[in-house]
């Protein structure tokens, strides 16, 4: 099965968006509460998992928008299903790391949000490549053999 690469830039846009914004209330209840007394520090870890990749994701589908009369091409539907479980995982470790650093013995939130660039990197870095494929820096980088809807059916 097959799906719109449109249709699959905005899907995952909108997972992010409400992973990101679950990460956000509690990031920001933490600023305002257990990290008042520095919050850029959960801030800036908010900003530096988050902030790249949403940024790729809008800038794409904003273009998107705007070739809205053109045919999408299309992209296999495993790779789709594998970045969405993958993203879900990578959003999944990070509302962990915020909801059970009280729980790991002699660990301050400093310090577990420092640690935690060792298993977020890991799991970030599979889901860098599949979000740089499906939101490519060119054109070029992009899919060299997806076919639009057209194409796909021979119409």
């Amino acid at each position: 099965m097959t799906y719109p690469l449109k249709s699959v830039r905005r899907k995952l846009l909108v997972l992010w968006l409400i992973g990101g914004a679950l990460i956000f209330v509690i990031v920001f209840t933490m600023a305002q509460g257990t990290l008042s007394d520095q919050p850029g520090t959960i801030w800036e870890w908010f900003g530096s998992n988050m902030g790249l990749t949403l940024a790729t994701m809008f800038g794409y589908v904003a273009k998107d928008s705007l070739d809205a009369g053109k045919p999408s091409p299309l992209i296999d539907g495993f790779f789709y299903r594998l970045m969405a479980t993958l993203s879900v995982f990578y959003l999944l470790l990070m509302v962990a790391t915020l909801v059970i650093w009280p729980a790991i013995p002699g660990g301050d939130l400093v310090t577990v949000l420092n640690s935690s660039k060792w298993w977020l990197g890991s799991v970030g870095s599979l889901v860098t490549i599949g979000i740089n494929t499906i939101y490519p820096k060119s054109a070029a980088d992009g899919p060299k053999d997806a076919k639009t809807p057209g194409e796909a059916t021979g119409s």
